[in-house]
């Protein structure tokens, strides 16, 4: 059995890193402003532009009426001759607002150059002062008092894998913990599945889940599940293969919750019918203890 071997091997855990896209942010510039009489627009040229930029005019918020990464055209509004401030903001992050002085009506010549002023003599520089002694050494004070545990609870269990279904259901052992307020869990949980027909098995979905005493069996992100497939069986015994997962359950109120590897089949093509060892290991760590 693939179970025995399993027993003699170190559990390899792979942490699950359920990322979100992180999209690069570039400067947003201003390059120049043009109006447009005719159309009643502003003609705004730059580099890095959003979809939605918000943009005022000392103030005022114009409305957008298109935008490219290097032109924004928007409404000018009715405006007496002056210089105003405009501001084309992308979000709050570093960069992705720009600004841009906008002068409306005729622009006077320039003016001339003032005279250079008369340099101003150096100071002095200050002698440096000699170093004081040092002072005596302070006495040791009292030893603090212990921090708190690192980690409130931890635990692992072995035991066979559960066929999966189209219903949503633990696949792997699963361990009870008991959960105060604010408390993260940190599960890795491994189940070993397959088949033993000639085709690929597809259509299989996993998650970390949990389930409060009593209570519904619930995803721990329920839009972030890997999906998995089986290789088809070349010979008598099954082919089989595990599928280690790691999450961090947050959020969870106080009480006693079930944790493990759940699974469920959505369109699945092929038999799923194979199963062998599995394993689950918990973790409770302190409250506010999440790194973001």
């Amino acid at each position: 059995m693939i179970a025995r071997y399993a027993r003699s091997l170190a559990v390899v855990v792979f942490i699950l890193v359920v990322s979100q896209t992180v999209f690069a942010q570039t400067s947003v510039t201003i390059q120049s402003v043009v109006p447009d009489d005719n159309q009643g627009t502003f003609n705004i040229a730059g580099t890095n532009f959003c979809a939605a930029p918000t943009v005022t005019l000392s103030g005022q918020t114009l409305p957008v009426v298109s935008s490219t990464p290097m032109l924004l055209t928007v409404s000018k509004p009715v405006l007496t001759p002056g210089t105003y401030y405009l501001v084309v903001s992308c979000g709050t992050l570093a960069g992705r607002t720009a600004y841009f002085d906008v002068a409306v009506g005729a622009i006077g010549p320039k003016g001339d150059k003032g005279d250079t002023g008369t340099a101003g003599a150096p100071g002095t520089p200050g002698g440096q002062g000699p170093a004081g002694p040092a002072g005596p050494a302070g006495p040791a004070g009292p030893a603090g008092p212990a921090g708190p545990a690192s980690i409130m609870g931890v635990g692992t269990r072995r035991g066979p894998s559960s066929m999966p279904t189209p219903t949503l259901q633990f696949l792997a052992t699963t361990i009870t913990v008991n959960v105060g307020i604010g408390q993260p869990v940190l599960v890795s949980s491994q189940a070993t599945l397959g088949t033993s027909g000639t085709s690929t098995a597809t259509g299989l979905r996993l998650w970390i889940c949990y389930q409060f005493s009593g209570g519904t069996l619930t995803p721990a992100h329920d839009s972030d599940w890997i999906t998995v497939s089986a290789s088809p069986a070349v010979s008598a015994p099954p082919s089989l293969q595990p599928y280690p997962l790691t999450d961090l359950i947050t959020g969870l109120p106080a009480g006693t919750y079930t944790v493990g590897m759940c699974g469920q089949l959505f369109g699945s093509t092929g038999t799923w019918n194979a199963v062998d060892w599995s394993y689950t290991t918990v973790q409770v760590l302190p409250a506010n203890t999440i790194t973001n």
